[in-house]
């Protein structure tokens, strides 16, 4: 299972310097498109960074926050949170998933994690939990196979994270083809990092 208590300590660190600040970047792009008043879903949200950008768009915001660490909960749990109510759940998904939906999902570099089989298992997961018109906000890494430098930077990646937070994924699934085979539809996408890393909102076909 991923554990990523052992990084806890230097993972903002890590998300800022890695790729010049695009992982981070790349995470905040379509936040400002979620409506005012929503009831988010925050699955996989680390240290809590992306706690702290919502906070800053004053968008009243009722949040579920799952993150399977106790030490990134404790980290996220000390974020800035203005206006929006968060509720923190320390454990993984789906075993905390609730019987409430949700108008907005937020998964950033957290269906990286999985094998295919899990991936699917996990979007399918997802899917259930957005209301029909819910919009998925997915910011992950994205290799081409015929570029060496993804293939790289990837294998360099899944050594790293195999070693310090007992990784499950052996290489890199193909996140945005597994949602679109699950009935999402995409409706924004935007590029960083030489097109490693992409940022997107999607949502369920035919309420696109």
């Amino acid at each position: 299972m991923n554990n990523f208590d052992r990084i806890a300590p230097i993972y903002d660190r890590l998300a800022s310097l890695v790729f010049w600040g695009n992982i981070n970047r790349a995470a905040r792009t379509w936040l400002d498109t979620i409506p005012v008043g929503s009831h988010v879903l925050i699955i996989g949200g680390g240290s809590g960074q992306v706690l702290e950008d919502l906070c800053l768009l004053h968008l009243d915001l009722k949040i579920t926050y799952i993150e399977s660490s106790p030490k990134m909960i404790y980290l996220a749990q000390k974020r800035s949170l203005g206006s929006n109510k968060v509720h923190f759940v320390c454990d993984p998904f789906p075993n905390a998933k609730t019987d409430q939906l949700f108008d907005v999902v937020i998964v950033s570099y957290f269906l990286d994690l999985f094998s295919q089989v899990d991936l699917k298992i996990m979007i399918r997961n997802i899917y259930d939990l957005l209301y029909s018109d819910g919009m998925l906000l997915v910011t992950d890494f994205h290799i081409y196979k015929r570029n060496y430098f993804h293939q790289i930077m990837t294998r360099c990646m899944h050594i790293f994270f195999r070693v310090c937070a007992d990784l499950q994924s052996r290489r890199l699934q193909d996140i945005h083809q597994e949602l679109l085979n699950h009935g999402f539809v995409l409706k924004n996408n935007k590029l960083f990092f030489q097109r490693f890393i992409f940022s997107a909102t999607y949502f369920k076909e035919n309420n696109g």
